[in-house]
């Protein structure tokens, strides 16, 4: 019993150093320790439909990438993805751009992975899909034939239900909802509103109701399972005296004495920069003393600016960044826009006193729970922390929560985390520290993975019994192994494009066609 892990973009280690997404730690935990397969896009575009796929076997995990064809990963990824799914939960209907195109593109994506997953998967496999990229892959599977467990996990927040539903293919997208076995979601909060959504759709609050699409739209079943990290490996990560990467070395310097504040945020309109930097803008004004004694470093990697609402967030936080320095001097505030690699990032929340992480609208934000998480037991930091972002319903016991649509209120929440004592700095880290620890990221793989485990053991056992029920009714003298006691197989296409089956030795083929992919 393998476990198959899809998604968009896989984990595969490349360096002796992780990515800033802290995501795919749970992933990758949940993997090694099972064994088993990740599928995701290999960052290469094919120039036809091939089914072309690159294998890298690490320990007991095989990391399989697949070539998508460049027309439709625009319109799925840059489209539908980032400019309808990802506006709608975040809040922000006003950013959704939907055109049909799009969304066939989105659909098509999904197909090509469930081709992919057919041509490698056995009948008693586990497979667990990661995120909003793809959402129809389920359905998809289930036309090819696939009877097994397939769960979805989503990180985004869900959207709210009256502006999905009015989106064209709101019915389309509660089908694929429907054909999961199980729907892990971060908050309570997203769960009822999965569950609102399939209810106000026609026929969605009858479990037996007969629905003309292929799936019927069924109440789904559904898990609160909020993300956890690696809470030990960061906290030693953290503690190692190590040289950290060199832009942050040069921004503490520029701050010179003055205290430590982080923040960072891939650079997205969700995750409130522009707005942040607008705070602190008013945190000098409102708090002039304070604010002499402090620093804000902001980490902020820009990315899809493809997507017009990207270029326009990174304009607005340039301008708000170069406001504060023209205002305060440059030992007020530093902007950093590349990625940086987690071990540093690890080192300079132990090095601050205050971590700002403070988003309009976010399904986990896995920075909160790693600043905690690095901090020195004996000085800890202060994690200043919107109510929006999903971590609050877990961290809050700590945490000093904040609106982040109240600037003034926000600027206050700052000054009192630069000025708390001691005393009540580690009070507050060790209450979100013992959550941490009881809710890492191998409890959080456990607690999705159970359900799905569990229905492939009743679909096994479901096998055995229908074989030993037939072979009892057989004549006596039949032949043993018929093809009626076989286990099933999926079909694939050989190199000339005939039906067969592909033996267990060949499911990892870099080209299933004669040509050779763009490697564009």
């Amino acid at each position: 019993m393998r476990l198959i892990v899809v998604s968009n973009r896989m984990g595969a280690p490349k360096t002796g150093k992780v990515s800033v997404g802290g995501m795919t730690v749970g992933i990758a935990g949940a993997l090694a320790a099972r064994g088993g397969i990740w599928l995701g896009w290999s960052g290469f575009f094919s120039r036809c439909d091939s089914l072309t796929r690159h294998h890298r076997q690490i320990g007991c995990v095989s990391y399989v990438g697949l070539d998508l064809p460049k027309h439709d990963y625009d319109g799925y990824y840059s489209g539908f993805a980032n400019q309808v799914w990802w506006p709608l939960a975040h809040d922000r209907p006003d950013l959704v751009r939907f055109n049909c195109a799009d969304a066939a593109a989105f659909r098509r994506i999904s197909g090509r992975f469930a081709d992919a997953i057919m041509l490698m998967a056995q009948p008693s496999d586990v497979i667990w899909v990661h995120d909003y990229h793809l959402i129809p892959l389920a359905r998809a599977l289930r036309d090819r034939g696939w009877k097994g467990p397939v769960g979805l996990f989503l990180h985004t927040p869900f959207p709210q239900v009256e502006a999905l539903s009015q989106i064209p293919v709101a019915d389309s997208m509660a089908q694929d909802f429907a054909a999961f076995t199980r729907i892990g979601l971060q908050t309570r909060a997203d769960e009822q509103r999965l569950q609102r959504f399939m209810a106000a759709l026609p026929n969605g609050g009858d479990d037996a109701v007969t629905h003309p699409a292929p799936i019927a739209i069924r109440k789904v079943d559904t898990l609160v399972a909020p993300v956890g990290i690696d809470t030990g490996a960061f906290a030693r990560a953290a503690a190692r005296r190590e040289d950290i990467d060199p832009r942050l070395t040069e921004a503490f310097a520029r701050l010179g004495a003055r205290k430590a504040v982080i923040a960072v945020d891939r650079l997205d309109y969700s995750k409130g920069i522009a707005e942040r930097l607008c705070v602190y803008e008013a945190f000098q004004r409102l708090h002039p003393a304070s604010a002499a004694q402090a620093g804000l470093i902001q980490v902020a990697p820009t990315g899809r600016k493809t997507i017009p609402a990207y270029r326009a967030e990174e304009e607005r936080v340039r301008a708000a960044h170069e406001a504060i320095v023209s205002a305060y001097g440059t030992e007020s505030s530093v902007l950093l826009t590349e990625a940086i690699d987690r071990d540093s990032l690890a080192r300079a929340f132990r090095r601050t006193r205050v971590a700002l992480v403070t988003p309009l609208r976010d399904g986990m934000n896995l920075v909160a729970k790693e600043y905690v998480a690095a901090q020195d037991p004996q000085d800890p930091g202060v994690l200043v922390l919107s109510r929006e972002a999903g971590a609050a319903a877990e961290l809050g016991v700590g945490a000093l929560l904040v609106d982040p649509h109240d600037l003034t209120g926000m600027a206050a929440a700052l000054a009192r985390a630069l000025a708390m004592d001691i005393e009540e700095r580690r009070r507050r880290w060790r209450a979100m520290m013992a959550v941490l620890w009881r809710h890492d990221a191998a409890r959080w793989a456990d607690l999705c993975l159970a359900p799905l485990y569990a229905a492939a053991m009743r679909g096994q056992a479901l096998v055995s019994k229908t074989q030993a029920e037939i072979a009892t009714r057989l004549p006596s003298g039949f032949p043993a192994n018929t093809p009626h006691q076989r286990p099933f197989a999926a079909p694939a296409l050989n190199r000339t494009g005939e039906s067969g089956f592909l033996p267990p030795r060949q499911f990892f083929v870099k080209e299933l066609r004669a040509h050779s992919p763009s490697r564009q």
